[in-house]
Order: structure tokens, then C-alpha cells, then sequence
């Protein structure tokens, strides 16, 4: 079967797993900032639940529940600017470690990753695009950091220099990874500064980071944590 890799949004899955709902149905037919607390916490759950698949059969169904173990690498990029990660995460074979979810604008044509999938095809159930909002990324963000209990901390790679949701997502307790210089971000501090977005050059320094033995959980932990403090402040700002 030839491998479909055609985008699917968060709100398309759980309008579709929801279907007999229609308090869910309302509920995402309204922006979620109008959204009470409880209404608040199922989205974010609902945001959760659209990442994983039951039998993923492409990228878009979703994650296998059989990896829902795992830690989340989450990035929000354009598919030309996040294919380097794409290829250093399945080539390294990070892919065993973390899941991969990558955030792309709606219509985005995801041909691109095609070949290396259908290469890699061990790597597929470990990967999911989405689109979404900003203030979607945020609650799912919120939703990964409550319930996907973890002892390696989750990572946010910001792959440009613009990328706003990296401070979102640090301030909910991920692990902030970047390959541009941001104002207090402080390598090895709060964050990890990484350079080049050559997929040897990536796939390298991300193993450096997350499997070398000095570097244990509870040091990226640390670093984690701070960079939470960090992002809660430059958010406040």
C-alpha cells in the first residue's frame, strides 16, 4: 500500500472520533479562549488522544499507542525547513527513544517525506504531523507536560529564529533545543543551543545531549526546569 502522507488537523480526528458528540462538536466550533475550565481540560485531552492511532497506517493517523511510553519531540516548522530533523531523527534512529510530532501549516504539501518514510518505514508509527493554532499548540503543550508522565523530560526544537512557540512550550516544562541565539536562552543553563540544521550535524549533537551518560535525566531535568522559569518570565515580559 503506497504510503499516504496528506495532512490531517487535530480538530478533523476529534471532530471524527466524536462524531455522536455534539458537546464536543460545539465545543471545538468555538475558539478556545471562550472555553470554561472543565470544557478547558477535555480539549487538552482531546488535543492529546488526536496525536495517537490505534493501527496507524500513515504519518497522519497518528502515533502508535504501542510507543505512548515515550517522551515527545515536538517542532513547528514548514515541511522544507524540518525535513533535516525528520531525516537526523529517523537516520539515528531517535525515533526509538522519542516520538516525533511535527507541527505544519494547514495545506502544507508533506510529499517531501515521503521517500524517507518508505525508507524508514520502522519510523512511521513514531511520527505524526498535525496542523494547528498557536493557542492549540499551547493547550496540547500543557496536555503532553500533565499526562505523558515521563522520566526524560519532553523537547521543543525550535528550528527558527521566530519560533514563538518554543517559550510556550518550555513554560509548560519541555526541554527548549535551538538553533538560533534568543536573548537569556543560555546553553547548557535553560536550553540547548544547537548549530547547523544538516541532518549529521543535528542527529549528532542531539544524541550528545539526550544519551550521553553524564548527561542524565535528572540533569536535563534541571536544565528543563529552568528553562520553564525562564520562558514563564519572557512570556510575563
Amino acid at each position: 500500500m503506497a504510503l499516504d502522507l496528506s495532512l490531517i488537523s487535530a480538530q478533523d480526528i476529534i471532530r471524527k472520533r466524536h462524531a455522536h458528540q455534539q458537546d464536543v462538536i460545539r465545543m471545538f466550533s468555538a475558539p478556545l479562549s471562550q472555553l470554561n475550565a472543565r470544557e478547558l481540560e477535555e480539549a487538552r485531552l482531546m488535543l492529546l488522544d488526536s496525536l495517537y492511532a490505534e493501527e496507524p497506517e500513515m504519518p497522519t493517523s497518528g502515533i502508535s499507542y504501542d510507543h505512548y511510553h515515550l517522551p515527545i519531540l515536538m517542532c513547528s516548522a514548514a515541511v522544507t525547513t524540518a525535513q533535516p530533523l525528520v531525516e537526523a531523527w529517523v537516520r539515528s534512529a531517535l525515533y526509538m527513544s522519542y516520538n516525533l510530532v511535527l507541527l505544519v501549516p494547514e495545506s502544507t504539501d508533506t510529499a517531501a517525506l515521503k521517500p524517507l518514510i518508505d525508507a524508514h518505514p520502522e519510523a512511521a508509527s513514531h511520527l505524526c504531523l498535525r496542523s494547528l493554532e498557536r493557542v492549540e499548540t499551547q493547550q496540547l503543550a500543557e496536555a503532553i507536560a500533565a499526562y505523558l508522565p515521563v522520566q526524560e523530560p519532553h523537547l521543543y526544537l525550535a528550528l527558527e529564529a521566530e519560533d514563538k512557540q518554543l517559550l510556550d512550550a518550555m513554560a509548560c516544562g519541555f526541554l527548549g533545543l535551538s538553533l538560533h541565539e534568543r536573548k537569556g536562552f543560555l546553553d547548557g543553563k535553560n536550553g540547548f543551543l544547537l548549530e547547523g540544521a544538516v541532518p549529521r550535524t543535528l542527529a549528532y549533537q542531539m544524541i550528545e545531549i539526550l544519551e550521553d551518560p553524564e548527561s542524565d535525566w535528572e540533569m536535563l531535568q534541571k536544565v528543563a526546569e529552568n528553562g520553564q522559569t525562564y520562558a514563564r518570565q519572557e512570556l510575563r515580559s
